[in-house]
C-alpha cells in the first residue's frame, strides 16, 4: 500500500485507489 501522504494526495486530486490502478 501507498503511504499516507500519498493516499491524501490522491484523495485531493480525486483519484481513487481503484481509479488509480
Amino acid at each position: 500500500m501507498l503511504w499516507p501522504t500519498e493516499l491524501r494526495r490522491r484523495a485531493r486530486a480525486g483519484v481513487r485507489l481503484d481509479g488509480a490502478r
